[in-house]
Order: C-alpha cells, then structure tokens, then sequence
C-alpha cells in the first residue's frame, strides 16, 4: 500500500525546511511503515496550513549524541533546543528529504477539512494513502502528486 506520511511542524522549522538550511526533521518515534517515500509538511499554529511535500531520502535512527555530532548542520535547530527536545530519550529519529516542493498556496486547516471530513493534524505521524492525496491536493501541480499512483484505500492513522 502506497501512503504519504503527514506530519506536524512548528513554522520556524517549516521557514528553515523552504530556505534548505533544514533537511532533517526530528521525531522521537520512528514511523512504522519503512516504504513511505513521500512527506507532506503541516506547519501548526498560528499558520495552521499545509505549506509543503518532498521526498523522504533516509530515515536516521540513532542516539541523540550521535545524529547531533554527525548531522548538526541539516537539523536547523540551535543545540541546547536539540538536546532540551531529546533530554529524556535515549533514540533520536531524523527524516532526512529531499526536493522540497512548496505549494503554489498554502492549504489552510480549513480547506483540508473541507476536502477530508474529520482530519485533525497529526500530533506524531498520520499516513495518506496517494489516494487521498490525490483526492486533496488534486489542484496543485506538484510533480510528486501527478506520479503518485492513484491506488491505495483512505487515510488511516498509525
């Protein structure tokens, strides 16, 4: 099954993913699914809209000392935020992607909705089938939704 991972970022982050001084987003938990190939970014509050898509290239999994001292130029967060974040964990998870498409304009929250009856941002990882993304994003002319197949059943959350 063909999904899109969906994933919630704080506009400061999302600033830094568009300006490409940020290419590893930072997570606790890794996600389930290792064949995801496709990352939609939500930035949260106050913008509350999907503001990108790009292609996952790697998923790091490893101590926080470790992804800090071997990619602390691509995290695009200051150190003591980096370790104030992974203070009470003993694995840190880096997205590392790639080709960052920004959208034309952004989908506000309320669009999203309207488009998908019930969503709710997701507070780690939501996965959206190529279906649903075709389905929501149909009018945005991203190559990554024209050559997403249009084959996979509805989003689900894991």
């Amino acid at each position: 099954m063909k999904e899109a991972l969906l994933i919630s970022v704080k506009p400061q982050y999302v600033d830094r993913i568009l300006d490409g001084t940020k290419t590893i987003e930072l997570r606790k938990v890794k996600p389930r699914q290792a064949d995801v190939q496709l990352v939609i970014i939500y930035c949260t509050y106050p913008n509350k809209e999907v503001a990108c898509i790009c292609k996952i290239e790697e998923i790091l999994e490893m101590n926080p000392t470790d992804l800090w001292n071997n990619y602390n130029d691509w995290l695009g967060i200051e150190k003591a935020s980096f370790f104030d974040y992974y203070q009470k964990s003993t694995k840190a998870v880096g997205i590392k992607i790639k080709d960052v498409v920004a959208l034309p304009h952004e989908l506000s929250l309320d669009e999203v909705r309207r488009r998908l009856p019930g969503f709710s941002p997701p507070q780690t990882y939501q996965y959206v089938s190529y279906k649903t993304l075709h389905a929501c994003f149909a009018d945005y002319s991203t190559h990554f939704i024209k050559n997403a197949p249009n084959t996979a059943p509805s989003s689900s959350r894991r």
